[in-house]
């Protein structure tokens, strides 16, 4: 039965799926997952493309999505409606969603521009937002790697997790690579 003045009673979706404890357990564990993925697209999104200093970024989390910052965004607003439906997140949310794809779309504009054919041919092979399924646990899981410029080449890194130690090696001709251990 619907409580609007309960914490457990008063949410939409509890009440949709019995009302019980293990329904409130559900829907607020999938609350929070959605939200904790959101973010950790968003900031890997971001110390990539900040890494990058206006090069195209084809590694980590934009080999999965061209835009893996605003699929973050949107799995967090999801979340959100999730987690705490609301007249206002119900009719904002697709607004929100709409004025992402616009960006993208308009950000796209101003890389075919800067990259010329190198983004149309990451375009061609990496979806937009999200991955197909097989591939959404890899997009959430991949590395995060920086560009560095070494000379006239720009060499890019994983940025190693913990416990790891990241070195770039200079190869012949001038090529570099890069080690990461234990």
């Amino acid at each position: 039965m619907l409580e609007p003045f309960s914490h457990k009673h008063g949410h939409l979706w509890v009440v949709m799926f019995g009302g019980s404890t293990l329904a409130w357990a559900i829907v607020m564990g999938l609350s929070l997952l959605l939200p904790l993925a959101g973010y950790v697209l968003l900031s890997k999104g971001w110390r990539q493309v900040h890494g990058a200093r206006g090069n195209l970024v084809t590694g980590g989390v934009y080999a999965f999505a061209r835009h893996p910052q605003y699929t973050g965004l949107v799995l967090m607003i999801r979340g959100f409606l999730v987690q705490w439906p609301t007249l206002p997140t119900v009719l904002m949310a697709p607004v929100l969603v709409y004025a992402y794809v616009r960006l993208a779309r308009s950000e796209e504009g101003v890389m075919r521009q800067r990259s010329g054919r190198d983004y149309g041919e990451y375009a061609r092979r990496t979806p937009a937002f999200f991955p197909p399924m097989d591939r959404r646990k890899a997009f959430l899981w991949a590395p995060i790697y920086r560009a560095t410029r070494i000379g006239k080449q720009v060499v890019v890194t994983a940025v190693p997790g913990r416990g790891e130690r990241s070195t770039v090696k200079r190869l012949r001709r001038g090529n570099y690579r890069t080690v990461t251990r234990r």
